[in-house]
């Protein structure tokens, strides 16, 4: 496939509605993600926009990944974004990683889903393979949600949820089964099946009573993963209670005899899982502002008025 302004190096993955290729832009040879559209009919090109008009909408959000670039009149349509070459957490289900590194994840991950959320939208895929790393944690690394193929952002006339029961096997809400609908609750959900995961290896909540971590930690996934929605805390409980927990885990109080985090070593010109956490902690504590003078590189997305335009689909 030729694509002007970039060269294709392989792919990275297959989706149900696209292919996603890891490419270097010829101009700075910057690498980047490139997911093409297969089977471009005006359903999948809507599914297509309503992606990128999310991701533009979260340029802000330092827990999203960035869009570079979008072509919908492109043949075959496609979306540039930025590629996280750390993967995704999908190697820490069998790689077991420290409890700390996993609620730090979490917490990049929950204040990632809490600015979608703020708009009455929801994700609707949320399970390891979604979330991706910049880099290594222990290196500075980022969590960010990716993968926004399923997503939902109400437009005008739509309410906050919606009456598809789409998602991946294992990681939906059970209400999504019985009542067809979906909605942000159901995020928390999944994302509490994820933490379970990625704590256990595997998704039963049952497991967490042979897990590493705090009490505190098991019991907070116990609520996310509650069968009444409306007993589940909000995205935005979850970004705050993985901050505490974060804390907690820095004070010398509490040691690994009794629960604490055990720091990873630091490697080698890294500033270590340590520095992340606080690093973190200062992210979420000024939210998307911190990243507020981000500029856009690219303008083939949107015009003068900073709104998206999704060509004929816009």
């Amino acid at each position: 496939m030729n694509l002007v302004g970039y060269e294709i190096a392989h792919v990275i993955s297959h989706g149900g509605f696209g292919t996603v290729y890891l490419a270097f832009r010829r101009t700075d040879g910057r690498q980047v993600a490139i997911k093409v559209l297969r089977l471009p009919n005006d359903e999948n090109v809507r599914r297509f926009y309503r992606e990128a008009t999310l991701l533009h909408r979260e340029l802000m959000n330092p827990h999203v990944v960035d869009l570079i670039e979008a072509d919908l009149d492109h043949s075959p349509p496609l979306i540039v974004m930025e590629y996280c070459q750390g993967g995704s957490l999908e190697s820490w289900v069998q790689q077991r990683h420290p409890w700390g590194e996993v609620v730090l994840a979490l917490a990049h991950a929950a204040q990632g889903l809490c600015g979608i959320h703020a708009r009455n939208g929801f994700h609707r895929d949320i399970k390891p393979g979604n979330l991706l790393l910049t880099r290594p944690l222990s290196e500075g690394g980022v969590v960010k949600v990716g993968d926004f193929g399923l997503a939902r952002v109400p437009m005008a006339s739509s309410g906050p949820m919606t009456r598809s029961p789409w998602g991946t096997e294992g990681y939906i809400a059970p209400e999504v089964y019985i009542s067809r609908t979906h909605t942000a609750q159901a995020d928390v959900y999944s994302l509490g099946i994820t933490g379970i995961e990625l704590l256990t290896g595997n998704r039963d909540p049952n497991g967490l009573a042979n897990a590493s971590g705090p009490r505190a930690l098991h019991e907070f996934l116990r609520r996310m993963v509650n069968l009444d929605s409306k007993q589940r805390p909000t995205m935005a409980e979850c970004a705050s209670r993985f901050k505490t927990l974060l804390v907690q885990s820095e004070s010398p109080a509490e040691s690994p005899a009794r629960g604490g985090f055990q720091p990873a070593a630091q490697p080698a010109g890294g500033r270590g899982i340590v520095g992340a956490i606080l690093a973190t902690l200062a992210l979420l504590a000024v939210g998307a502002a911190a990243t507020a003078n981000k500029k856009d590189a690219n303008g083939r997305y949107h015009g003068r008025d900073g709104k998206f335009r999704g060509g004929r689909w816009g």
